[in-house]
This record gives C-alpha cells, structure tokens and sequence, in this order.
C-alpha cells in the first residue's frame, strides 16, 4: 500500500509496512454492529522533490526543518548521555527532548541523520517511555498515546523487550525507532518553539 502527500511543497512518498492489523466490532445507537480493522504501519521510504535544497544543520544549533515555521530542532551528537540526561539537556536550552508525533517530523529528522555524515553515526534518544513495562503502553511525556492515528514509526521489530522502557532512532534500522533500556548512552535531539 502507499499513500502519498504533499506539505509545503513536499511530495512525501510512504512505502507501508503492516505491522498489525486488529479488528474489533462497536454496536451503534440503532444496534447494528460495525467491524472496525485498526492497523499499525511504520513508513518505510521517502521520496522528496526538495530533498536536495535541504542543508545540513549546524553543529548544537537551534535550526528549523521544512514543514516547522515555529519550531526547531537541535542534533547532538558528540554527547552520548541516558536519555533522562538528553531531557534535562534539552530543558537547560528551553528545549525538550523531541516528540515524534507526525510523518513530516519522522521524515525529515530521518533524513537529516542519513544525509548529513557528522550526524549519522550513532542512534538518537527521543521521546517516549513505556509507562507499564509491557511493550504495549508506549506514551510521549506530556501522557499521550504514541500510537495515536495508527501512525507509529518502530522497526518492522520492535518494541521487542519489556525491560527496553525508552526509545531511540536507531542507526542500524535507517532511523525508524527501537526500544532500549534507558540508562544506555546515546546522542539526542531536541525541539523548541521559536
């Protein structure tokens, strides 16, 4: 399956991979049952026409990505920490660790860590948690679902282990993102309004 959309001038391409397909039956005011199927995917290619007027950020700058006219975003990589750390990081900056919460932000953060060769060598923390230890109740920070709009970008994989509460942007996946226990150490990116 593939969708596709444009955003300011992206042509945005998503390749799908299912990762879950469940059906489960509401009953309507008048009593008739309806069959709902919810599915999980994780986009697994991007196209973009102006992939190419996209530069690399600079080195622990604030800098906006295409889709953002009020929000930044700041890549460090040279400071692998625990992701409790990169929080407290991003907060001295007036910052928080970055909420993945959209397809353009998953895009565009995924290929600036491909692209740009100071930025891709190593994983990312980013926000989420599993507040139960169950691989089942991943939520940002601010207590939201992470997989609201059946959008969710983990490896075809994860999340694989109960113990593994944190998430990150994991290299060795092209960026889609995989649970890890979260006293491991790895660079991080935050985000802030302008």
């Amino acid at each position: 399956m593939q969708k596709y959309g444009a955003t300011d001038g992206w042509r945005v391409l998503i390749c799908n991979r299912i990762r879950e397909k469940k059906a489960f039956t509401t009953i309507q005011s008048n009593g008739a049952h309806q069959i709902h199927f919810e599915t999980s995917v994780n986009p697994c290619c991007v196209k973009s026409q102006q992939n190419k007027n996209i530069s690399c950020p600079d080195k622990h700058v604030f800098t906006s990505g295409p889709f953002y006219v009020n929000l930044t975003f700041r890549i460090v990589f040279d400071e692998p920490i625990y992701q409790a750390t990169a929080k407290t990081r991003c907060k001295q900056h007036g910052a928080s660790l970055v909420t993945i919460d959209t397809a353009e932000k998953q895009t565009y953060l995924r290929y600036i860590l491909q692209k740009c060769p100071e930025y891709s060598v190593q994983d990312y923390w980013i926000d989420g948690y599993d507040e139960v230890g169950d691989n089942k109740s991943w939520k940002y920070s601010d207590g939201r679902n992470m997989t609201m709009n059946n959008i969710i970008f983990w490896a075809s994989y994860a999340p694989t282990d109960e113990s593994e509460r944190c998430v990150r942007m994991r290299k060795l996946d092209d960026y889609f993102w995989n649970d890890q226990n979260c006293l491991f150490h790895f660079g991080y990116i935050c985000e802030k309004v302008k």
